[in-house]
């Protein structure tokens, strides 16, 4: 595997663990400039024929609905919860960031990535982590919100 293969699967699963799927796609458009640049000159001329996107099926409406629905009780839950109930769970998130954080520089010790692409992954981290908790929202894997939990 390529180095810069490993490093966007790992960049990956870290952005979709503290970002969410949105905060990813955003990420990977502005991911490494020469990738990015030819990818993005591609998806220009493919863009117009193919802008856009296919019905969603009744099946996937459903599911779609099912997981706004359970995201919705979630939200409710986390919002019952008392303020020391919350500060364990951003402890533990603050954790599995810190850990995120150590990936990448042990990226850039071992040269997979250089040390500014780990600088801006670990700022990015720490972004998304501070607007969580500053707007009091659940933090969760896989949000779709760029980062900052369940949906109010």
């Amino acid at each position: 595997m390529k180095p810069k293969m490993i490093l966007a699967t790992a960049l990956t699963v870290g952005l979709l663990a503290t970002g969410g799927t949105q905060a990813f796609a955003a990420t990977a458009s502005q991911g490494s400039t020469n990738s990015s640049q030819a990818t993005t000159s591609q998806s220009k001329t493919d863009s117009n024929s193919e802008n856009k996107r296919p019905e969603l099926t009744e099946e996937q409406k459903a599911k779609f609905k099912e997981m706004q629905e359970r995201m919705q009780a979630a939200k409710q839950k986390w919002d019952s919860l008392s303020d020391t109930q919350k500060a364990k769970i951003y402890s533990l998130n603050e954790k599995m960031n810190e850990l995120k954080k150590q990936m990448a520089d042990e990226y850039a010790k071992l040269g997979i990535i250089d040390n500014d692409t780990a600088s801006k992954f670990k700022e990015r981290i720490t972004d998304n982590q501070s607007k969580i908790k500053d707007s009091g929202k659940m933090p969760m894997i896989g949000s779709h919100k760029h980062g900052h939990g369940a949906k109010s």
